[in-house]
Parts: C-alpha cells; sequence; structure tokens
C-alpha cells in the first residue's frame, strides 16, 4: 500500500510500529509466497510447524525419561520399566531430526519459486508502464529499488516465515514447559523477549529508510560502474582514459554511503548488545529460580530437568524469533514498496477504453498537438497539425530537437499530447486500447534495438506471429537486404547475433539497420513509420531499400523522417519542423520554390556533397 498523498516514502519508514500495522504488512508478503506456489507454501509451513513442536515433545519425553529411570532406581525395580519412557524419547529426538532435515531441504525450493515470481511480476509491470514513466528519475528510483529487492527480498520472506513459525512454535511449546514448572518462569520469559523484539524492528525500519533514501546514489553508481563495462559506452571510456576518472567517482559515492551506513550498523549493535545483556540477565534469573524451587523441595528432579533445559533451549530460539520478525519487518516495507509499484495504473490504461482503433485506415490526422515532456518546462511541440493519407509517403524534416522523433512517439501512443488530438479516420487515439493501437503500426526508431538472440528473432519481433514462419521471416529479410548475409550465417537464421553470447555473431552497423528494417517489412500494418532507416546504410543500399519501400507500401500511410534530403524527395509530401512547430509544407519542388528552412538546409546539403567531390 503507497503512502497517502504528499506523504514522502521515508517519512512513510518513519511511521511508529504496531502490531496492526505488521499484520498489515504480513498480507502482501504471505500473498506472493503463496502466489508462487501454494502446494510448497503448505508444505513448508507444515514441516516448519512439526519441527518447532519436536523440542519441546522432546524436552517432555526426557523429563518423562528422567522421572521413570529415577523411580525404577527407587523401587529397585529393573529397567525394563523404565524402557518404554526411554523409547519414546530417543523416538521423539529422531523423529524431530528427520522432520527438521525434511524442513531444511524443502524451505531450498520457495524461496527460489517466490524469487522468480516476482521478477516476472516486475517485469510484466515494466512493459505495461506508459514510455512517459521512463522520463521522471523518481520513477527510476522506485523501480532500481523494486528490482534490487525483487531478487531477494521475497526469497528472504520465505525463510523468515520458516524461522517464526518454527521458532513460534517452539517457544509456545517450550513456555507450557515452563509454565509446569512454575508460572513466573513464562513472565520472565516475556521480559526477556521485549528488549531483544524492540530492538530489532526498530533497526529494521532504520536500515529500510537508509536504502530508500540512497536509491539515488545507488543508481549514479550502478551507473558509472555500467560506462566501463557496457559495450556501447566502454570503448570511448577506453579511448578517452576515462576509467581512473569514473572508479575514483564511484568510490567516492560509494564511501559516503558507507559513512552513513556505518553510523547506522554503529547504533544497531549498540542496542542489540544492550537488549541481549538484558535477556541474558533475565534468563539468568529463571535459572536461578529454578535451583531454587528445586533446593527448597517445590519441585522435583525430573521438573528441575525440564526447567533448566527448556531455558536453556528457549533463549536461543527466542533470539532466533525475535531476530526473524524483525528481518520480516525489514523485508516487507521492501515488499510492500514493490507490490505499490506494481499496483500503480499507467495513466493511458486508466484513460483509454478497450475499443480497438477503426478495423481500416483512411488518414492519420495530427489536429494542433502540444507536448512537453514531463519535468520540463520546455514544449517539444507546439501545435502541430498534418495529416498522413493511406497510400502516400508523408516525410518530416528538421534540424536536430526540432521535434520528429518525438511527433513519431505520439503517432506510436507512447505519449499522450498534452493538447490537441490524434486520430485515426476521425477517432481519437486515446479512445483507443494501446495495445491494440501499436500492433496496427510498424515502426522503426533511428535507435533501433540490436537484439542479442537469434537471427530469427531479430526479424520476427515485427510480427510475433509470424516469428516461427521461416517463409515470412526470410521474405521480410530479402525486401531489407539483409537475407543473403543472414542466410550466409553459420546456423543460418538461428545464429544468435551480437557478443554478449557464447556463439553470437556480430554485424556491421549498416547490417544491424537492415535486420530492423527486416522487422518493419514483415509486420502487416496500416500505419508505417520509419525514423531515419537508411542512417547507416551507404548510397546503393538505401537507393534499393526505398525502391523496396515504394513496392511494399504502396497500399499504406507512411510517414518518413530523415535528414537526408535525397530520401524524402521521393514523398507526396513534406513537413518542416522548425523548434517544435510545423514552419513549412509541400513537396519537394514546392518547397525549393517557396525557400526558407527547407530550400536553406537542402542547399546547405547539397553544397556538402559538392565539395566532397
Amino acid at each position: 500500500m503507497p503512502p497517502s498523498q504528499g506523504t514522502s516514502w521515508s517519512e512513510y519508514g518513519e511511521r511508529p510500529l504496531e502490531l496492526k500495522r505488521l499484520v498489515h504488512l504480513l498480507g502482501p508478503s504471505l500473498r506472493l509466497v503463496w502466489r508462487a506456489s501454494p502446494s510448497e507454501t503448505v508444505v513448508l509451513l507444515v514441516l516448519q510447524a512439526l519441527s518447532g513442536l519436536a523440542l519441546p515433545a522432546q524436552v517432555l519425553a526426557g523429563k518423562w525419561a528422567l522421572d521413570e529411570v529415577l523411580a525404577a532406581g527407587r523401587a529397585g525395580a529393573g529397567m525394563e520399566s523404565a524402557l518404554p519412557a526411554v523409547a519414546v524419547a530417543v523416538g521423539t529426538l529422531t523423529i524431530g531430526r528427520l522432520v527438521s532435515t525434511a524442513s531444511r531441504q524443502r524451505q531450498r525450493l520457495l524461496p527460489e519459486l517466490v524469487g522468480q515470481t516476482a521478477m516476472t511480476m516486475l517485469a510484466a509491470k515494466a512493459v505495461a508502464l506508459d514510455l512517459v514513466a521512463l522520463e521522471t528519475p523518481a520513477f527510476h528510483d522506485r523501480l532500481v529499488r523494486a528490482q534490487e529487492q525483487a531478487r531477494f527480498r521475497p526469497a528472504n520472506l520465505v525463510m523468515d516465515l520458516g524461522m517464526i513459525v518454527t521458532s513460534g512454535v517452539a517457544v509456545a511449546g517450550l513456555a507450557v514447559v515452563l509454565v509446569t514448572v512454575h508460572p513466573v518462569l513464562l513472565l520472565l520469559l516475556v521480559a526477556a523477549m521485549l528488549p531483544l523484539w524492540s530492538t530489532s524492528i526498530s533497526g529494521g525500519r532504520a536500515f529500510y529508510r537508509h536504502m530508500l533514501l540512497n536509491t539515488p546514489n545507488r543508481r549514479v553508481i550502478g551507473y558509472l560502474r555500467g560506462l566501463l563495462t557496457i559495450r556501447e559506452s566502454a570503448k570511448e571510456a577506453r579511448a578517452f582514459g576515462l576509467g581512473p576518472y569514473l572508479l575514483e567517482k564511484q568510490q567516492r559515492l560509494f564511501d559516503r554511503q558507507m559513512v552513513e551506513l556505518r553510523r547506522l550498523i554503529g547504533q544497531r549493535l549498540r542496542r542489540e548488545l544492550l537488549a541481549s545483556f538484558a535477556s541474558s540477565v533475565v534468563s539468568a534469573a529463571g535459572l536461578m529460580i529454578v535451583l531454587w524451587l528445586h533446593f527448597s523441595d517445590q519441585i522435583s528432579i525430573g521438573e528441575l530437568a525440564a526447567g533448566v533445559g527448556a531455558l536453556l533451549l528457549v533463549v536461543p530460539r527466542l533470539g532466533w524469533l525475535v531476530e526473524a520478525t524483525g528481518l520480516l519487518h525489514e523485508n516487507a516495507l521492501f515488499v510492500e514498496d514493490f507490490w505499490s509499484f506494481l499496483e500503480q495504473t499507467p495513466p493511458q490504461m486508466a484513460t483509454s477504453s478497450s475499443e480497438p482503433p477503426p478495423p481500416s485506415l483512411s488518414k492519420v490526422s495530427v489536429n494542433d498537438v502540444s507536448f512537453t515532456y514531463p519535468e520540463s518546462e520546455v514544449r517539444a511541440l507546439k501545435g502541430v497539425s498534418m495529416e498522413i493519407a493511406r497510400g502516400e509517403t508523408v516525410a518530416l524534416v528538421g534540424e536536430n530537437g526540432a521535434g520528429k522523433t518525438t511527433l513519431a512517439k505520439l503517432l506510436c501512443r507512447l505519449y499522450d499530447p498534452s493538447s490537441g488530438t490524434i486520430s485515426w479516420d476521425g477517432r481519437d487515439i486515446t479512445s483507443c486500447d494501446p495495445d491494440d493501437l501499436r500492433g496496427r503500426i510498424a515502426v522503426i526508431f533511428q535507435d533501433f534495438v540490436q537484439y542479442q538472440l537469434s537471427a530469427r528473432e531479430n526479424v520476427g519481433f515485427g510480427n510475433l506471429g509470424a516469428i516461427d514462419d521461416h517463409g515470412a521471416v526470410s521474405q521480410a529479410a530479402r525486401r531489407a537486404g539483409a537475407h543473403d548475409f543472414l542466410e550466409a550465417l553459420p546456423d543460418g537464421y538461428e545464429t544468435m547475433l551480437g557478443r554478449i553470447f557464447e556463439t553470437g555473431h556480430e554485424l556491421s552497423i549498416g547490417q544491424w539497420q537492415k535486420v530492423a528494417l527486416a522487422r518493419a517489412f514483415i509486420r502487416e500494418a496500416p500505419l508505417v513509420i520509419m525514423d531515419e532507416p537508411t542512417a547507416s546504410l551507404d548510397a546503393r543500399a538505401e537507393y534499393n531499400v526505398f525502391e523496396t519501400m515504394r513496392e511494399l507500401f504502396k497500399d499504406r500511410a507512411v510517414l518518413l523522417i530523415s535528414h537526408r534530403f535525397s530520401s524524402v524527395r521521393m514523398a507526396d509530401r513534406i513537413y518542416v519542423l522548425d523548434d517544435g512547430r510545423v514552419v513549412q509544407s509541400g513537396n519537394h519542388d514546392e518547397l525549393i520554390a517557396a525557400g526558407g528552412l527547407y530550400a536553406e538546409l537542402f542547399g546547405l546539403q547539397a553544397a556538402s556533397y559538392s565539395q566532397a567531390r
């Protein structure tokens, strides 16, 4: 459950713990464990409970056996009369060990299942969230914290719950034994638990706050380390000799974080040492009481043995119970944070209907659209209006930062306009299901992804329904000019691309771009958006691609974004963006004749080619 509006997550961690609050935290935690595997959860809890019951059963069985042996000795009877009690004691000890072993082994399964369930849920949520969320640092803080904690916190919860069940049952059973010796021993047991419990809970809450407040710092440290190890940045980091500087910078940030962590651990250690000392004093008092009761002839030697044994056994179990409760509270805070991340409702999903877009497409209209990125005061688009009709190619040109890619993202409904509308055949796309809408669009962005997977998957991702259709995949690759080099790979279309994984085969940037184009060609979509689709291709390859596009997309609506004026000349209509506004529109000849920004940019590019020759 997320904090109420106006309450920060750090303030949320500061809330004093109440029993009701702890029970409330257990809900999401148990829900996650149960979701991972109901059967394993039940089996583990039963084994943990039996393991906990074994300890007081062993103490009681030992007391009975000792009483029987002493009674047989006093009566002068043979040991046969004590054998049943001794057999029960040995049997109880054996069963306890067997149950404990089974519990320990089964406990290895559930944490793995819970961790996998948590990571899968997190990945599914990340896919569902709007792209606009990725534009805010606060979202990245929560995402990174959820990713970090989902790796081990849910698994830790299983361990905590298991320890609580085992230790709790054992402590409860041993408490019954102590009550049979003398009721005052139960009061001493409670008194020994309170300081440990308070310290453990407050320590977990403090660590949660520390992790919460240091999330941005950890993100920066991770980013700096990644610059040295991720392929895309590693080559430049080495070329410029950035290694020592980046290492020193991340170490400085880490040291700053460790100062606070050391202070926190020091405080926690002092409190736990005092609490442990106080509990030991109370436990020692309990032992003295038991001895006094025996020597004052108020309890038998068997009761003495049971009381001393119960006290000696209950103290470590009590410590484990309290520690597990504190860790459960700490882990539950993180798991609650994890659930709150999963329960976010993407704004697009919250405001959209489930209706699909119109079945056919005649025209896409952009009507007075403006857009501002989150946490920015500068509008990326300002009152843009344009149309893309079926059967025509419309081009967007303009200098860097003019808003071309932003408009493409809005057409794909990766963002929603701040004002204005985008419509398919007169229907506002914000009234359409986002996933259905995107299924009707084939898009290749200028920063296309190089999937480190098989060549078949790299092409087939454009149309998952055809990903196993070799004919469709190879046909799309042919149209993009990629078939020959993909077919020639060691395992053909099943060859892994890239160098991240074993047996991977690297492609040139131009070949990667052809593979990305094939992803667009395999998708039967009425709207095609291509953002710098030939930026990495040579002149011959670019010519061949555009010849293919003319034939392949002749019955579709095509938006082409390019800095190459040789490419946009083929467009039926060209829109010129400048500082987020449409400043000109028309075909190439009309725009050249009109002068202005298009003619200026075209002239600069033409001049650069002339000078190059």
